[in-house]
């Protein structure tokens, strides 16, 4: 009976000689198997007495691995030994692989799915005055915005108004009529 070392094992215990563990397996010694690496470790080589983790920006989702894969764009894991990558939450973002965090959309920007890899710009007659969001505010009846990325809408000048949301202009009056902000009114 031979007791076998860590990497090693012995299929019977009739056997003289110690077999070796295949990369994905491992052996802490004195068995008669060898041991699959579980979800979040790997084992790249042969007689192994453990597994190693996937480090932060890496998962493995199977059994008896050798390598670990990294989490595509829009996901991320911020820790060694994940078995899944997790999302990147609305507003939030990654566009590169094996990432260990995800990014706020800046101002003026907004993203409105999970696992985004690129914040969109507000548009004309919207805004976003905080960070990380999933949405742009429209502008106000009586405030407008021409211009994309912004992060407040101006009220429309003297003279001029804006009767709907997310306006991007104002308008004049016509002949005879002066502004009030969200309306013309009759001059008398």
């Amino acid at each position: 009976c031979t007791s076998c070392a860590a990497g090693y094992f012995s299929a019977s215990s009739e056997s003289t000689t110690c077999d070796t563990c295949t990369p994905g397996r491992y052996s802490s010694g004195a068995t008669n198997k060898c041991t699959d690496c579980s979800p979040g470790t790997v084992q790249p080589n042969f007689a192994s007495a453990g597994c190693v983790n996937c480090v932060a920006g890496f998962f493995q989702d199977q059994f008896g691995r050798t390598s670990c894969d990294p989490c595509p764009p829009g996901n991320y894991t911020a820790s060694s030994t994940q078995s899944i990558c997790s999302s990147c939450s609305t507003g939030k973002f990654t566009n590169t692989t094996a990432a260990t965090t995800c990014f706020s959309c800046d101002y003026g920007k907004y993203l409105p799915v999970i696992q985004g890899t690129e914040c969109y710009e507000c548009a004309p007659g919207t805004f976003q005055n905080t960070t990380a969001k999933s949405f742009c505010y429209s502008c106000q009846p009586g405030y407008f915005q021409n211009a994309s990325l912004a992060t407040f809408c101006d009220s429309c000048p003297a003279g001029r108004f804006q009767s709907l949301a997310a306006g991007s202009q104002c308008l004049l009056c016509g002949a005879g009529k002066y502004a009030l902000t969200t309306t013309c009114g009759q001059c008398t």
